[in-house]
């Protein structure tokens, strides 16, 4: 396999195009644990970033392969640069244009992955879609330009930093072709659905951890199908039928340990630890108006409901009266709706049948047309045969 050598300060790195496996010394010694960061906050922020592929690759309808590859290029781009240099969401979003270039027919525009990544960003702020203080970014602004341009060099650091080694072996194919090999059969393969449906979400989590950075997409795809068989107790081959996928009992083990550790993280929280995320300062602050707006409008509701139920406690009779009222007002309005559709009935009515009058009166009228047309075309046969006839006569 073509592999690749070189040093990125002073450690050396060994990549090759079909496989990026690190070694436990190198897992630990990230660049973000030496700047300071803390080893649960790197998990977290990086599983925080692959939260964001998801969502964002939901919204542009993107399939899994895509949203797989670019959670493989964001964990691989945070063991070569720090989390204090370059923010996950940004890179989240970078890496996830990246993979849409990547893959067949499945490239987004930017305006789009912009757009996108404005509605993940106002979901995870907390703002409801239908809220009126949604802000919304202008294709023809300065902020979305400027948006766009530092998207791009992100993308280029993301390619830069990995030296342009954008190739991943996704395990999802290897969990359909091994859940084939061990149930063969079109009987097989039907008791074998929820095996390899159990064994896909377990590839699908544990892509949030760096899992895919520590062992080979086989041995992946083989631990995920031998905890799924376990969760849905399905007997598979007695003997060491791992081996068979060239995967050991040790590294099968540890992707396993590593695949449930990947199923008990919770909600990932964002943390900012990049002083200058890159974005402009105006993308942030509509965010915060629109929370503001948000936080003032959900007091003044409260206020309104707190001040109505004041008044209900003080007065029994208003509020019965108001019921009453209110009651009364719904009959009226009801019993109005009801004449209004019987009179659109009426009228509808009314207009079929002069349609249907208007139409039959055509109908005869053009009856009448066709039988005159026809009386007169016999009496011209008619004469015309009687002329014939009586010169026929003359001329004998």
């Amino acid at each position: 396999k073509l592999q690749f050598l070189y040093f990125i300060g002073g450690w050396r790195w060994e990549m090759s195009i079909f496989r990026f496996e690190l070694t436990q010394a190198e897992l630990e010694d990230t660049p973000s644990r030496r700047s300071g960061v803390n080893i649960e906050v790197e998990a977290e922020q990086r599983a925080c970033g692959c939260d964001i592929i998801l969502d964002s690759g939901i919204l542009l309808g993107l399939p899994m392969i895509v949203m797989a590859r670019a959670q493989v290029l964001l964990q691989r781009f945070y063991f070569v640069q720090s989390l204090t240099r370059f923010d996950v969401t940004v890179v989240a979003i970078a890496t996830l244009f990246l993979a849409t270039k990547l893959e067949e027919d499945c490239h987004r525009k930017v305006r789009q992955v912009v757009t996108v990544f404005q509605r993940v960003c106002i979901r995870r702020a907390g703002i409801t879609a239908d809220s009126a203080c949604l802000p919304a970014i202008d294709v023809g602004s300065d902020l979305y330009f400027k948006i766009r341009a530092t998207l791009m060099e992100i993308e280029h650091s993301v390619l830069s930093s990995l030296r342009f080694i954008t190739h991943v072996d996704n395990p999802h194919k290897y969990v359909l072709f091994f859940c084939r090999m061990l149930l063969p059969g079109a009987a097989g393969w039907a008791t074998g659905k929820d095996l390899a449906q159990v064994s896909w979400s377990l590839v699908n989590d544990s892509l949030r951890t760096t899992l895919c950075c520590r062992f080979p997409s086989t041995v992946i795809a083989t631990a995920a199908i031998f905890l799924a068989a376990r969760k849905v107790k399905m007997t598979l081959p007695s003997s060491e039928w791992w081996r068979l996928f060239d995967t050991e009992t040790v590294d099968l083990i540890e992707a396993a340990k590593g695949l449930n550790e990947a199923q008990l993280i919770q909600k990932p929280v964002y943390t900012k630890l990049c002083s200058d995320t890159g974005f402009p300062s105006e993308f942030y602050e509509a965010f915060s108006k629109a929370n503001i707006d948000k936080a003032e409008q959900k007091a003044e509701r409260n206020n309104k409901r707190c001040s109505s139920a004041s008044s209900s406690s003080s007065s029994s009779s208003s509020s019965s009266r108001r019921k009453r009222q209110r009651r009364d007002r719904n009959r009226d309005r009801s019993r109005g709706r009801d004449r209004d559709r019987s009179d659109r009935r009426d009228r509808r009515d009314r207009d079929n049948n002069r349609d249907r009058d208007r139409n039959r009166d055509r109908n005869r009228d053009r009856d009448r047309d066709r039988d005159r047309n026809r009386d007169r075309d016999r009496n011209r046969d008619r004469d015309r045969n009687r002329d014939r006839d009586r010169d026929r006569d003359r001329d004998r």
